[in-house]
């Protein structure tokens, strides 16, 4: 796993990144790859990671490092609080009924809060550094984060996002409307891989009009 996030530069942009941080909130934390990475790049850490088993996985490898100060939320993270199922399983494992073509009876219930209700007031004032990868449910995760978005300084954020990646053929439905609540708040978006190009609010109607992409992938980072 963290060779394939060094092939698509993920790794790269998060150290970069990290230099101007604070600290780092990993949401959809999985074995701990970002995680580690950013603890060893000295930032505190805030892994929430809701699969049973990525959660061990995780605990493992802090535990094999000694390093007792990340922060491990065991809930998942979405538009509010509740109780949720979370769909399939390891690497998988996601809010989205049906996403990554996961049957839908096999599930299990999670604990659900938000980004706003979390950090909101915890960390105002702090330099935030934010990874996103929950398996389709990043528009709702975002939705939970409106106070977060208008922290000053501004959060750095790094998702992925699908466009029709796991999406049954079809394109994500909330593909351009993740785009636009950072634009309404003034963020600006890069393609998170080596070539850190911008994508503008033309790119991305294009790639709906035509239902594909032109360049890129499905990692992105937003800054303000």
């Amino acid at each position: 796993m963290a060779e394939l996030r060094w092939e698509s530069g993920e790794q790269a942009l998060l150290l970069e990144l990290a230099k101007d941080a604070e600290i780092f909130i990993d949401i959809g934390a999985n074995c701990g790859v970002f995680t580690l990475a950013a603890r060893q790049a000295g930032l505190k850490v805030v892994a929430v990671e809701p699969n049973a088993e990525n959660l061990k996985a995780l605990l493992f490898n802090l535990q094999r490092n000694n390093w007792t100060d990340v922060e491990v939320l065991p809930i998942a993270l979405a538009e509010g609080i509740g109780v949720l199922p979370l769909f399939g399983g390891r690497q998988g494992a996601s809010l989205t009924r049906g996403w990554g073509g996961v049957a839908s009876n096999y599930s299990r219930l999670v604990p659900v809060n938000c980004i706003d209700n979390l950090f909101s007031d915890r960390f105002s004032g702090k330099r935030l550094l934010i990874k996103i990868d929950v398996e389709g449910n990043e528009y709702d995760v975002i939705t939970g984060a409106s106070r977060v978005m208008k922290l000053t300084p501004a959060p750095v954020w790094i998702l992925e996002h699908g466009f029709d990646e796991n999406f049954g053929g079809t394109i994500n439905p909330h593909f351009r409307e993740l785009f636009e609540l950072f634009w309404t708040k003034g963020y600006r978006c890069f393609t998170a891989d080596d070539a850190r190009q911008p994508v503008l609010e033309s790119d991305v109607n294009r790639w709906v009009a035509n239902r594909k992409r032109d360049f890129g992938y499905i990692n992105y980072f937003f800054c303000r």
